[in-house]
């Protein structure tokens, strides 16, 4: 006897099978198709810059890891000795440092560290920085973002004769020229490897380097689409069975691998920027997450590695995927805890630059050192 199949069933099916399809193909990413690097004077990862935005009375300041080409004008101020970087914010951006500092009227200064020694290079006068005024409307984040382009790769590399040992990242995003990121991340890791003048041409990466480079980001893709597909069957099955989806962000790669080896879903259901870009709604809509369809998301050590704008953006898209009464919980570095043992200037920076938690930052990647006023004004 044949029986009609759950209807439950073939909605499950058939998104499976639209997931399967709708992945990236690896055809465009061969080695033959790498074209030899070019000379490059914007380096991704070999320097960076901390801007201390503050009040202008010195009450307060707000620390920003960024690294050279990202939120500024002028990529050729890594190389030059007297230029000061130009800085941008969004409107929402802009009105979140407000409320946070409390005032319009504040300074901001810039430090160049090298990523190679986290030792800074120089340090910019403070100059005035104008702000909206504290009582400016912050946009309630109640409708998503959609970021047009969402994480496809975000994998560390370690190099074995760097001493002391060092994370790089490598961040490939949807629409990506993928020849064009490993030239820059090869040529940049070059430059830290071995530093040269920073007016002079970086050392050219090895074929061979470049070869085994693609071939552990093909791989990785590979790898990460497979999750996406395990993601999709758990996060689908508790739409099916009504059980409440509870998610964790910023899963460690082992927490991932369990992920795979787990006969029942395991909670809350692991996710990293590689299955779940919470910094686009194109990433939540892969997996059919609904408006108020999530029961609780928790975050340790996620927000700090986004940029100011990225978390906001990032608070307002789980904030949509919650369901009334939803939690989210969020675990960041305090920079209260940076300098309690002793006075930082932030006009001069004296006692600033020799903190471990400084070079802790740079070591892991941190965008925004958060305290709590901070962190609710992102919220």
């Amino acid at each position: 006897l044949m029986r009609s199949p759950d209807p439950n069933f073939l909605v499950l099916l058939f998104f499976l099978v639209f997931l399967f399809l709708s992945t990236p193909s690896l055809s465009q990413f061969s080695p033959s198709s790498l074209s030899p690097p070019t000379t490059s004077t914007l380096l991704d990862f070999s320097y960076k810059w901390l801007l201390q935005i503050s009040h202008v009375g010195g009450a307060r300041t707000i620390n920003i890891w960024q690294s050279p080409g990202s939120e500024f004008s002028d990529p050729a101020c890594t190389v030059t000795s007297s230029c000061v970087p130009s800085f941008s914010l969004d409107p929402t951006t802009s009105c979140t440092l407000a409320h946070a500092l409390s005032t319009s009227n504040a300074i901001i200064s810039y430090t160049l560290y090298s990523t190679a020694t986290s030792t800074p290079l120089r340090r910019s006068p403070p100059v005035p920085f104008t702000l909206p005024s504290p009582s400016c409307p912050v946009i309630s984040p109640v409708a998503p973002h959609n970021n047009p382009s969402p994480t496809l790769l975000h994998i560390t590399f370690v190099p074995q004769d760097l001493s002391p040992s060092k994370e790089f990242p490598l961040l490939i995003r949807v629409g990506d020229d993928i020849k064009s990121k490993i030239e820059s991340f090869l040529v940049s890791l070059t430059q830290v490897q071995s530093p040269s003048s920073l007016t002079s041409p970086p050392p050219r990466p090895h074929p061979e380097l470049i070869s085994s480079t693609f071939e552990t980001v093909r791989s990785n893709i590979d790898h990460n689409e497979r999750l996406k597909l395990i993601t999709a069957i758990q996060i689908a099955s508790h739409e099916i069975t009504g059980i409440a989806l509870d998610i964790a962000l910023g899963s460690s790669p082992d927490e991932m691998s369990a992920l795979s080896s787990q006969n029942s879903p395991p909670s809350p259901l692991p996710t990293s920027v590689n299955t779940l870009d919470i910094t686009s709604w194109s990433s939540f809509s892969q997996y059919n997450i609904q408006y108020n369809s999530v029961h609780s998301m928790v975050a340790e050590h996620v927000w700090e590695h986004l940029s100011l704008q990225e978390g906001i953006v990032a608070a307002r898209n789980c904030r949509f995927a919650l369901e009334p009464g939803g939690v989210l919980m969020v675990a960041v570095p305090d920079v209260n805890s940076y300098t309690n043992s002793f006075d930082v200037d932030p006009l001069s920076g004296e006692g600033l630059f020799s903190h471990p938690m400084n070079r802790a930052d740079i070591r892991d990647g941190h965008e925004v050192q958060y305290d709590y006023v901070l962190l609710i004004q992102v919220f």
